[in-house]
C-alpha cells in the first residue's frame, strides 16, 4: 500500500497491480464483490463519456475518460484472472495477434493475394455467408446502430434500395416467388414460418395467404428451440474454458453462459461448432447444439436445455394448391363492414355455433386505408355439418369469408 502512496508517477503495470490489490482480501469491500454483470453498465457509461470528450474536443477530459475505460478493461480482466481463465498479458497477446493477422498489407506486403479486412474477419469467425456475418453483429448495440451495421453488410451483396417502397417491393418479390412455385406445380408444398411464441406473427406470410386464394394451409408444425451443452465424453463442467456455437444459439443461452462465466466464440452454424469440438479432442472446449448433433459427432450432452427461454417455439404452416379435407382445426379469413358491432357479431356467431376460437389476428387490408381483414383459428371438423352451417351464417354476417386451411394439431 505504501508503494502506491509514495510513487511520483504510475505506469500501466502499476494500474494492473492496483486493480488486483483493490479486489484482494485487504482491498476495497465494494471492488471485491463486483462481477461482470454488476459493472456492465459502468463500462457502457465510461465509453459514452469518452465519446463525449472526443465530440467536445476536450483533450484533458479525454485523458481522464480513457483512464476510466481502461480501468473497466482491467477490472473485467482481473475477474477472469481470478477465475483462472486469462490475464492482461493474454488479452494483449490476443489483440496483437489479431492486428497482425488483419493487416497483411502491412506485415505481408509481397502477398498479392492477401484478403481484405471483411474477408479476414469472416474467416476468423468461420462465416461463409453474408447472413452469418449479419448474425454476428453485436446484439448489445443500440437498436438503430445495430440496424445500420446489418444494413451495411447487406448492402455489399446488393440488398440496398433508395427508399422504403423499393425494399418492400423486394419482400413482395420473394413471397411472390414462393407463391408461384407452389401454384405452378414446381413445388408441391411450401413451408413458411407463421408465428413465434415470443416475436409474434410473420405478417408477410399472413398477407400472402390473404392475397392468394388459390393457396391452402394443409398442415401446421410447431418447432421448439432447445439448446444443449455438448462436450467430449467424460468432460466435467469445471474443465470448460470456451464454448462454440452459432451466434443465435449463443444469444439464446446467454444466461447460462454468464452464470458459469463461460466465454463463447461464434461459428457459422451449430453443426460446425460440434464438429470442431469433436475433432479437437480438447476437453476444455464445448459446443451449443441439438441432441441430434451430439449423436452425429459422438458428443455427450453435459447440460440439456440451457437456452434462456425454454418455451421458445416457431410455428410453420404448409401451403399447397390441393384443398385439404380432414383435420381437427380449421382457419378462416374474413372481412366485415366498418360499422359498430360488426366484428362482435361475427364472434358471437362463432360462439353460438359451439366452436372454440383459439386465435384471432387482424391485418390492414391492402390498398384500403384503416380497414382490416381478420384471421381466426377454430377447433372442429371442417367436414362436419356444423361447420357448413357456420360458414353459411358467416357468409350472411361478413362482407367476405373464406376457408383458408384444414389441419390437425
Amino acid at each position: 500500500m505504501l508503494d502506491f502512496l509514495c510513487k511520483e508517477s504510475y505506469d500501466l503495470r502499476d494500474f494492473v497491480a492496483l486493480i488486483t490489490f483493490l479486489r484482494s482480501p485487504g482491498g476495497c469491500p465494494w471492488d471485491q464483490v463486483q462481477t461482470h454483470e454488476s459493472i456492465r453498465r459502468n463500462f457502457l457509461e465510461e465509453t459514452y463519456e469518452a465519446c463525449e470528450a472526443i465530440d467536445a474536443g476536450d483533450t484533458a477530459h479525454l485523458k481522464e475518460e480513457l483512464g476510466d475505460v481502461l480501468m473497466q478493461v482491467l477490472f473485467h480482466t482481473d475477474i477472469e484472472r481470478e477465475a483462472g481463465h486469462f490475464d492482461i498479458d493474454d488479452v494483449a497477446d490476443a489483440a496483437c495477434r489479431k492486428l497482425v493477422y488483419r493487416h497483411p498489407h502491412v506485415f505481408r506486403r509481397n502477398d498479392l493475394d492477401a484478403p481484405d479486412w471483411d474477408t479476414i474477419k469472416q474467416r476468423e469467425r468461420a462465416q461463409t455467408t453474408t447472413a452469418e456475418a449479419m448474425d454476428c453483429v453485436a446484439r448489445s448495440l443500440p437498436a438503430l446502430w445495430r440496424c445500420e451495421k446489418i444494413q451495411a453488410k447487406a448492402a455489399k451483396t446488393g440488398f440496398e434500395w433508395p427508399d422504403a417502397d423499393a425494399a418492400l417491393d423486394k419482400v413482395a418479390e420473394e413471397t411472390q416467388e414462393l407463391r408461384e412455385a407452389v401454384a405452378s406445380g414446381e413445388a408441391a408444398h411450401g413451408v413458411v414460418p407463421f408465428e413465434n411464441s415470443h416475436a409474434g406473427d410473420v405478417s408477410a406470410v399472413l398477407d400472402l395467404c390473404y392475397n392468394h386464394p388459390e393457396l391452402w394451409v394443409v398442415d401446421v408444425y410447431d418447432l421448439p428451440i432447445s439448446q444443449n451443452l455438448l462436450v467430449l465424453p467424460g468432460t466435467q463442467l469445471s474443465q470448460l474454458r470456451t464454448v462454440y456455437s452459432h451466434q443465435q444459439a449463443i444469444a439464446q443461452s446467454e444466461t447460462f453462459l454468464k452464470q458459469f462465466r463461460l466465454p463463447a466464440t461464434a461459428m457459422a452454424n451449430t453443426a460446425m461448432a460440434a464438429k470442431f469440438v469433436a475433432e479437437s479432442k480438447d476437453a476444455t472446449k464445448a459446443a451449443i447444439a441439438s441432441a441430434e448433433t451430439a449423436a452425429l459427432y459422438g458428443l455427450e450432452i453435459l447440460v440439456p436445455n440451457i437456452n434462456t427461454d425454454g418455451d421458445n417455439t416457431t410455428r410453420f404452416i404448409v401451403l399447397s394448391r390441393e384443398k385439404p379435407t380432414a383435420g381437427n382445426r380449421f382457419s378462416l379469413l374474413f372481412t366485415v363492414d366498418n360499422k359498430p358491432g360488426k366484428l362482435a357479431e361475427v364472434i358471437q356467431v362463432i360462439g353460438a355455433s359451439g366452436f372454440n376460437m383459439e386465435s384471432i389476428k387482424s391485418r390492414p387490408m391492402p390498398h384500403v386505408p384503416f380497414e382490416y381483414y381478420f384471421y381466426v383459428e377454430l377447433v372442429g371438423d371442417a367436414a362436419a355439418g356444423e361447420t357448413a352451417a357456420l360458414l353459411r351464417e358467416l357468409d350472411r354476417t361478413c362482407r367476405t369469408v373464406r376457408l383458408l386451411g384444414v389441419y390437425t394439431k
